[in-house]
């Protein structure tokens, strides 16, 4: 991972609403990226390589599933962590993890950056980071 003062953390969410409510709840503890779908999510993830996705599943054009497996199927991403926030269905829920997310957080969640930053440091340590 690339060294930051804070973890860069993309956030994938097509509601500007959501997305200012990440924002207030992560800003202290991470750098933010936002994109409103998935293509665009997908785009980010592969120019700025943030070290942690944080997706939404349900959205238009290309969801939080195509986008998941397309990010997983980049190389230089393939072991970046990969998390789903959603409010969808567990069979969607399901698919994220077969896609690729190496998580699932159900909306809405309370304590998201301390479920991050934990979820982070595992993955770092398991990394060796």
């Amino acid at each position: 991972m690339i060294k930051r003062e804070k973890p860069l953390v993309l956030c994938i969410e097509d509601e500007q609403d959501l997305r200012e409510i990440l924002r207030f709840q992560l800003q202290e503890k991470f750098e933010l990226l936002f994109a409103p779908d998935g293509k665009e999510g997908v785009r980010l993830a592969i120019f700025h390589r943030p070290d942690l996705i944080l997706t939404d599943l349900m959205m238009p054009n290309i969801d939080g599933v195509q986008a998941s497996s397309m990010i997983k199927s980049i190389k230089a991403l393939k072991v970046r962590p990969l998390v789903a926030l959603t409010a969808a269905p567990k069979k969607i829920q399901e698919q994220a993890l077969e896609a690729g997310c190496d998580m699932v957080i159900e909306k809405p969640a309370r304590e998201l950056s301390r479920q991050l930053s934990e979820f982070l440091a595992a993955h770092s340590a398991r990394e060796g980071n």
